[in-house]
């Protein structure tokens, strides 16, 4: 605004108070808008923490930690409860079969009806176990990059669901168990306790935590032995406790190698005690031993001197996963490599095709031994 009649100085003077005065409302307006924010965004926290309803502030930008933390629902989808039965683990369970076959037993409906048996318990106890694992480690899994997805860790399925799914499919295997025979159905019995343990504690404990795993498997075996009353080597066993722990100790150094590039929740805890040198060790000790044993059982049990052929594919498997392992740092689902392996899988279908010649068909490629 323009006043003529004013010198210079005193426009000037004139200008700058009113500048002043200016700045000073607006800075006011600005401290009276911030005392209203406090005031508005306090009560949001404090709801928030009591999980209200009011407690997000305006606009809903803060439910979205509270979903992403627990987010739940009241009645499990099918397609959850599958998921966290697990069921691509149950080729694991194949091994029950290894009495039927090694006994001689393929022809024998019996035999082969008792193992699917036994199968099928041991897919439901295995299935029970993972189910009451993933409710142990849902605080852990929630900050995994990949198990986090887990229906336990993600929500999708609540953690007395999971128990109830859990009971549910362990009465169901000592239920189908009731038709095996009173030895077979102990074993299942130990299987269901070892994998209690293991979700308690023992997978907290350095070497222990493998050997559980590994013993799992030696009970899958024992228990298709005690089935079908089929003869019993402790060669055969002690070779599945070594090739399990092999398989372990394998999973165990790739999640271990993989750890500078993951993030912190991704470690087990475990890891903390084993460093890739003892690992590398435990690697070369069990897969040595269990070719050993392996080859010990061809030679002691077999009548059919041809029947050590099948230690080559043996050796090559072994040492090809071994490679794996050490060169490629793969391992960390054995399941997978197992079976998307070209070579691997060659060298198992090369197995199974030998002992079936050997055993079924009576290929003889070795002289028989004089007596």
């Amino acid at each position: 605004m323009a006043l003529p009649h004013l010198p210079h100085r005193l426009l000037l003077r004139h200008l700058a108070r009113r500048a002043r005065a200016r700045v000073a409302a607006a800075l006011r307006q600005r401290r009276d808008a911030g005392r209203v924010l406090r005031l508005v965004s306090r009560p949001s926290r404090q709801c928030g923490r009591g999980g209200g309803a009011l407690g997000a502030p305006l606009g809903g930008a803060g439910e979205a930690p509270a979903r992403a933390e627990a987010p739940l629902v009241s009645v499990p989808r099918l397609a959850d409860l599958v998921t966290l039965a697990r069921p691509r683990q149950w080729t694991k369970n194949a091994v029950v079969f290894a009495a039927v076959v090694f006994a001689g037993r393929l022809g024998d409906a019996r035999a082969l009806g008792l193992a699917a048996l036994t199968g099928l318990a041991f897919c439901l106890a295995s299935s029970a176990a993972y189910a009451f694992n993933d409710v142990c480690d849902r605080a852990d899994d929630r900050t995994h990059p990949s198990k986090r997805t887990r229906p336990v860790a993600a929500g999708r399925v609540g953690a007395g669901a999971a128990l109830g799914a859990a009971l549910v499919l362990a009465a169901g295997a000592l239920a189908l168990s009731g038709a095996l025979a009173a030895p077979a159905r102990a074993v299942l019995g130990c299987f269901l306790a070892l994998n209690l343990l293991y979700s308690l504690g023992l997978k907290r404990v350095a070497i222990l935590d493998v050997m559980a795993i590994a013993f799992g498997f030696v009970l899958r075996v024992e228990a298709g032995i005690e089935a079908i009353a089929a003869p019993e080597s402790a060669w055969i066993v002690l070779c599945m406790f070594f090739v399990a722990l092999f398989l372990g100790c394998g999973k165990r150094r790739a999640e271990l190698a993989d750890l500078p590039a993951a993030a912190p929740g991704a470690r087990r805890p475990v890891l903390g005690a084993y460093s890739l040198g003892f690992l590398d060790a435990l690697l070369a000790l069990s897969a040595t031993t269990a070719i050993v044993c392996y080859a010990l059982y061809a030679v002691s049990v077999q009548a059919n001197e041809t029947f050590l052929l099948t230690v080559l594919p043996v050796v090559f498997g072994i040492t090809r996963y071994l490679m794996l392992v050490l060169v490629q740092a793969r391992g960390q689902d054995p399941d997978d490599l197992v079976t998307r392996d070209p070579a691997l899988v060659a060298a198992i279908v090369a197995w199974a095709a030998l002992c079936v010649a050997v055993l079924y068909g009576g290929l003889r490629l070795v002289p028989a031994a004089r007596g």
